[in-house]
């Protein structure tokens, strides 16, 4: 089908949103098709394209009409990537509750699928839940490492590492990792998400310079991508960039824009992170002001899943 395969060529330039239009066009056209493979090749593109947009609800829903007619490797890849969006919209428990159904899948894709995304929720919770996961991260993720030598799967390993290590304050072993994870890095897009958790462990170390033209290369990647969900981290970034200079109002303006973005995506951890920092730095400059932000943050944080 023509319309596909220019939703194929739109998907490949990373225009997710001309991508969607096509396939959902093609998903119509295919309701006159009896040709049950082509139905789930397009809905399985159509879940991809919501997910890469950012669009974490839409894509749960495609999700899981898809595992009702999927099996083998393509069913773990659903269920993994059905997991992987409960835990950017911060549903915790319905995101193990997915994972859990690999158990059931004998096969080596499947542990290491499972490891893998578990480590990324346990890292999440670590991060706006309770630091107490965060040893538990650690542990799926060095598990994932000794298991694969797929060089794909090692970046992400290295660069989740990466991130614990920083919110552990292990700075020495958090750009250990993270520069293991661009050796192995092949595409901007890739290497934008990895400066990102490089920019914010320089930030931590105080090496602003570093930091700055980490951030403004990820924010031309993101830009130019459309990615509102990378340009959402790029500006929480700079947020923290700014209140490390002591400069309130640029961190403030900065932080907001990030939440704009994030809210795109419902992606209620970050935002609630957001607010938290608005009220940490602004608590001993404008008490009222703290007060509100603090309100925003405990409204956002009721929202996760636990």
């Amino acid at each position: 089908m023509e319309i596909l395969n220019r939703g194929d060529k739109k998907y490949s330039e990373r225009k997710f949103y001309e991508a969607l239009e096509c396939y959902l066009k093609a998903l119509n056209n295919c309701d006159y098709i009896t040709d049950s493979n082509l139905h789930t090749n397009i809905r399985e593109k159509i879940a991809r394209s919501y997910y890469r947009q950012g669009n974490f609800s839409e894509a749960i829903r495609h999700f899981e009409i898809l595992e009702a007619c999927t099996s083998g490797d393509q069913l773990i890849k659903i269920i993994t990537l059905k997991s992987v969006c409960f835990n950017l919209i911060g549903k915790f428990t319905d995101a193990l509750k997915s994972l859990n159904k690999l158990d059931s899948i004998n096969s080596p894709l499947a542990v290491r699928k499972r490891l893998f995304t578990q480590g990324t929720i346990f890292l999440r919770l670590g991060q706006y839940v309770t630091p107490d996961y965060l040893e538990k991260a650690e542990n799926s993720f060095l598990e994932v490492a000794n298991l694969t030598d797929d060089s794909q799967v090692l970046q992400k390993t290295y660069r989740n590492l990466g991130t614990c290590y920083n919110f552990l304050g292990k700075f020495c072993k958090s750009l250990k990792y993270l520069n293991q994870a661009l050796k192995l890095t092949d595409n901007e897009h890739t290497i934008s998400y990895t400066y990102h958790e490089l920019a914010n462990t320089y930030i931590k170390l105080g090496d602003l310079k570093k930091a700055l033209d980490l951030l403004q290369y990820c924010e031309k990647i993101a830009s130019s991508n459309d990615d509102h969900f990378g340009l959402a981290y790029t500006f929480m970034n700079y947020g923290e960039y700014h209140f490390a200079q002591k400069c309130l109002s640029e961190g403030e303006s900065s932080t907001n824009i990030a939440i704009d973005n994030f809210l795109k995506s419902l992606s209620f951890p970050e935002i609630s992170y957001c607010y938290k920092l608005l009220n940490q730095y602004f608590h001993a400059h404008d008490s009222s002001k703290a007060q509100v932000y603090f309100r925003e943050y405990n409204r956002f944080k009721s929202k996760l899943v636990v």
